[in-house]
């Protein structure tokens, strides 16, 4: 028994080869696409172990945040590290050991972790060299977060211009990287917050309002608090591993 195919049909099988031919090349384009990401990511990850003195970039999953404090409350950012730390370990793929996870630094920044976390306070007394420590801190490699407990907005600015002269920080887009790292963010979460870039990277991070405390409460702001902070912390970890559709919203 012989079966003929018209031009219709002939044409019709083609053109369900051609789009079996299309999805299985964008699905091995995407598979090698997430291949090199992942490799240029470890790559990143071993150019910043080094400068910090990591060993391995294994050792980067154990990941230190260097905390300084400048006259907020001792026993509430004690409380919120360990709370940081607990998240950390519960919800991500890092661990920080709880002892070695944080890092209390002076205003030297010796020994500083890549990631560095200010607590500002009211009132605090802030050495006249801190600006420029934090200028080399950047240019190494790492990243600032500072927290602001009490300083007004003019406080906060003119300590900010000192590090980064006759540059101003801007507002969180609702679709930058920081916002999605690991959690999507809500623009009334996201919207807090004031970065600075440098080398094509997000190095200075702020908000006007405390974010450490309100880990230790138990409400909606607990959650989102948690929520920004580990965000913070992948990006400072990982950079722009996640700069491509993940995450993105549909």
């Amino acid at each position: 028994m012989s079966c003929k195919l018209d031009g219709k049909a002939i044409s019709s099988v083609q053109l369900h080869l051609n789009k079996m031919f299309l999805l299985l090349k964008t699905s091995i384009q995407t598979r090698l696409k997430l291949v090199f990401r992942a490799w240029k990511n470890w790559m990143f990850l071993l150019f910043i172990a080094l400068p910090f003195g990591l060993s391995s970039a294994s050792e980067l999953s154990r990941f230190s945040v260097g905390g300084l404090n400048l006259g907020g409350s001792a026993s509430t950012l004690s409380q919120a590290k360990d709370q940081l730390i607990k998240e950390l370990q519960r919800r991500t793929q890092v661990d920080p050991d709880s002892k070695a996870g944080w890092t209390w630094v002076n205003q030297s920044l010796e020994n500083c972790p890549p990631f560095l976390w200010i607590f500002l306070k009211n009132g605090a007394i802030i050495d006249h060299e801190l600006p420029q420590r934090i200028q080399r801190y950047l240019a190494m490699g790492g990243t600032v977060f500072v927290e602001n407990n009490g300083f007004s907005q003019k406080e906060l600015s003119d300590f900010r211009a000192k590090v980064f002269p006759a540059k101003e920080a801007r507002g969180l887009g609702k679709d930058e990287l920081l916002t999605r790292t690991f959690y999507i963010l809500p623009p009334e979460i996201s919207s807090r917050f004031r970065t600075l870039r440098q080398a094509g990277r997000v190095v200075w991070i702020e908000t006007p309002s405390p974010l450490m405390s309100k880990m230790t409460t138990s409400s909606r702001e607990r959650e989102m608090a948690i929520r920004s902070a580990i965000n913070i912390v992948l990006y400072a970890l990982t950079g722009s591993y996640k700069d491509d559709l993940t995450h993105m919203r549909y």
